[in-house]
């Protein structure tokens, strides 16, 4: 008996539950899955950049749903009273529910024993 190209397909079809061995060996890709919110002010972005060759720095306020740039600001360094000045700026645009940083050293400073900017936060009701 002569086996058939034919043949030879469902055969493996049928050993793969109806599937080709091609598709058999294929997983399924996970949905891809957005992780952005839907609702205006309920998390926001701070961030930075320094152009090169010691630039000014440019430090934002962004909104994770509307990408919308709440404060931005321009300076010499990236000191904690400009972001504490940031931060209130980004507020009059509404309350805030969340900030996700860094936790680069703006926000963990320590003066005389307190962070600054999570005293803001505590105020305000926002969840670092």
């Amino acid at each position: 008996m002569k086996l058939t190209r034919t043949k030879l397909l469902e055969t493996i079809r049928a050993f793969n539950d109806g599937k080709s061995a091609h598709q058999a060996g294929v997983k399924r890709k996970k949905k891809w899955i957005r992780y952005e919110r839907r609702h205006s002010l309920t998390t926001v972005h701070p961030d930075w950049h320094q152009r090169p060759l010691d630039g000014p720095w440019v430090r934002a306020i962004i909104d994770d749903a509307s990408r919308k740039i709440l404060e931005v600001r321009e300076g010499n360094n990236a000191a904690t009273d400009e972001r504490i000045q940031g931060m209130e700026q980004a507020l009059q645009h509404g309350p805030i529910q969340q900030c996700i940083s860094d936790h680069g050293c703006q926000f963990t400073t320590n003066k005389e024993g307190d962070c600054y900017i999570h005293n803001i936060f505590k105020c305000h009701m926002i969840m670092p």
